[in-house]
Order: structure tokens, then C-alpha cells, then sequence
């Protein structure tokens, strides 16, 4: 099966992370804030700056040069350098259940861990994601508010989760 690794990704790899991505929309529809049809249009461009974007921290779990799984942070976005927004957390369905989330999430709040300008790690989750919201729960996120009907598939509305926590410990 292979040694799984975090890593980040070169700008040249972009087609892996635009397939990456089109799989967890298509997979977790109700997970994301974007939708497959909004996101399979997306020119090279976007998925190129997204990788390159000095505000975007992308990483990648990967197996024998197989992308199975990201977790991504934008920092200082929306003007608040102090907090930083996790997101796009994703794992291929048949690499779950074996930790990838947890190392991609463990090593994610350490890059973060290490900005002195980050003071909280904030995170949205849909309410009906329990394995994620306990994983989230597990690394000491809280949850401090709720989106009523902030995602939106078909004729129905989720709730939104609002998730945060401290970047450092202590």
C-alpha cells in the first residue's frame, strides 16, 4: 500500500490537487462550501494561484505519488491576521479510518502553531459530518456558533458549525 506522507505541493502538480478536490465535491457534496459544477469550470489559473497564494497553507497526504487526502488554512483572511480559517479537509474514501485526516490536521496546526501572528484557528463544519466534527473536537476545537442553513444541496439546508481554538497550547 505504501508509506503515507504530508507534503505541500509544487504549482506544476496543480492537475492532482484540481482532481483532488473534484473527487471530495463529488464525494462529500454537502462538506464544502463550492459546489462540482461551480468548481470543475475553474481554469488552470485558479488552481495554480490557490497552491501559490502566500495566504493559503495546502497540504497534501500522499501514497506512492497518489494524492489521498488535504487540509488547508488561509490565514489573515478577511483582514483578522490573527485568526486563521481551516479548510477544505478532505480524505478519499478508501483511505479513511487510518489517521490521514488527524496527520494532515496535526501537522497543519503546527505550521500554524509556528506564525506568532495567529492567535485562534477557526473552522466551519456541517452539522451532519460526525466523524469529522469529533476528529475537530478531538484537537481541541469548540464549537462557538452556528450558520443556520449556510449550506445549501438541492431543496435542502444544513447548518454550519462554527469550530475554533487557540493556536498554541497554554
Amino acid at each position: 500500500m505504501g508509506e503515507m506522507e504530508i507534503i505541500e505541493l509544487p504549482v506544476e502538480r496543480w492537475r492532482e490537487y484540481r482532481e483532488l478536490r473534484l473527487t471530495a465535491l463529488r464525494s462529500d457534496p454537502i462538506a464544502f462550501g463550492s459546489t462540482y459544477e461551480q468548481s470543475v469550470g475553474y481554469p488552470e489559473e485558479f488552481w495554480r494561484g490557490r497552491l501559490a497564494s502566500p495566504s493559503n497553507i495546502i497540504l497534501f497526504a500522499e501514497r506512492g505519488r497518489r494524492l489521498v487526502g488535504t487540509a488547508a488554512a488561509i490565514v489573515g483572511d478577511e483582514g483578522d491576521a490573527a485568526t486563521a480559517q481551516i479548510v477544505g479537509v478532505f480524505v478519499a474514501p478508501d483511505e479513511r479510518g487510518q489517521g490521514i485526516g488527524r496527520c494532515l490536521l496535526e501537522a497543519l496546526l503546527a505550521r500554524l502553531a509556528e506564525r506568532d501572528e495567529i492567535a485562534r484557528v477557526r473552522l466551519g463544519v456541517t452539522e451532519t459530518q460526525e466523524a469529522a466534527i469529533a476528529l475537530y473536537r478531538s484537537l481541541g476545537f469548540e464549537v462557538v456558533g452556528r450558520l443556520e442553513g449556510e449550506i445549501r444541496r438541492g431543496d435542502r439546508t444544513y447548518d454550519e458549525l462554527v469550530m475554533e481554538r487557540m493556536a498554541r497550547a497554554g
